[in-house]
């Protein structure tokens, strides 16, 4: 009989549909060896109690509670090894290549054109600043009502830069690495750079360097919707926030989010928000 193979983070949080940053408390009081393991997210997991030994496709690392490792996502074969208090204790923290992605287009100076294979995991020494991080984490899980998307979302982005101060471009060069795409920061900056001018489909491929086909293809598979109606909505609600502000008309603004003429930015504008733009004023 196979061992099974447990999915993670989907099989600790009993959901197929998980957040793109994400934070789980796991703990054991048996030991587990060699367990069959599919990482679906990237992951830093920082020891509390026991030790932990993966095997990876090519490489082997072993650390305990005084260390934590960051994983790329795949396959390994994972041991839990029950510590000093007959338990094995971890802080979880997932991520995803987008969450990657957003903080580099946030901190530009990070990024670099060195380019080198992934490695599938970074070793990381708790010292006292990394061990308080872990602790405000568990605080917030032990009371889910003040634990958000926002809070995460800044503990995550504390732990990237103070790792980042601590080990340098080695850690750099390996965070880039976890991207699936070498390309996708540039697109993005391209998308983000331009997102609220009037420049088309085709004019942002051509930016892109890409056939209007393939940007298309490549800006779904990051985004998850269509360019065309992402950037529309993105636009609009631009453009509703200007209007909102009374400093400007939509007459004046039409054109600068590519509309050819008012009556189409109007019926957009309706389309999407239920009034007109001239009820905004």
């Amino acid at each position: 009989m196979h061992a099974a193979t447990h999915t993670i983070p989907q099989g600790l949080i009993q959901a197929e549909n998980v957040p793109e940053l994400n934070v789980f408390d796991y703990s054991a009081t048996e030991e587990h060896l060699n367990n069959k393991v599919t990482l679906r997210q990237h992951v830093i997991s920082f020891l509390v109690h026991g030790q932990k030994k993966i095997h990876f496709s090519n490489d082997t690392v072993e650390v305990n509670n005084q260390y934590a490792v960051m994983m790329a996502s795949g396959n390994c074969l994972m041991s839990e090894c029950l510590g000093d208090s007959n338990s094995y204790q971890s802080v979880l923290v997932f991520f995803s290549p987008e969450n990657l992605s957003s903080f580099f287009l946030k901190y530009p100076q990070f990024v670099r054109t060195k380019v080198e294979p992934p490695k599938a995991f970074f070793v990381l020494k708790q010292d006292d600043y990394i061990q308080h991080l872990v602790v405000s984490l568990q605080l917030y899980l032990q009371k889910p009502q003040l634990f958000n998307s926002s809070i995460l979302s800044l503990k995550w982005e504390e732990i990237m830069l103070y790792l980042i101060d601590k080990y340098g471009e080695a850690f750099v060069v390996f965070l880039q690495g976890l991207l699936h795409n070498q390309q996708e920061v540039s697109f993005r900056k391209v998308i983000e750079d331009n997102l609220y001018t009037n420049l088309n489909l085709e004019e942002l491929a051509f930016l892109c360097n890409m056939s209007l086909s393939t940007f298309k293809r490549h800006f779904t598979s990051i985004y998850h919707e269509s360019p065309g109606k992402w950037l529309q909505a993105k636009r609009l609600e631009r453009a509703k926030e200007l209007l909102s502000q009374g400093e400007m008309k939509a007459s004046e603004i039409y054109q600068l989010f590519g509309y050819e003429n008012l009556s189409n930015f109007s019926a957009a504008f309706k389309h999407q928000f239920g009034v007109s733009p001239r009820q905004m004023a």
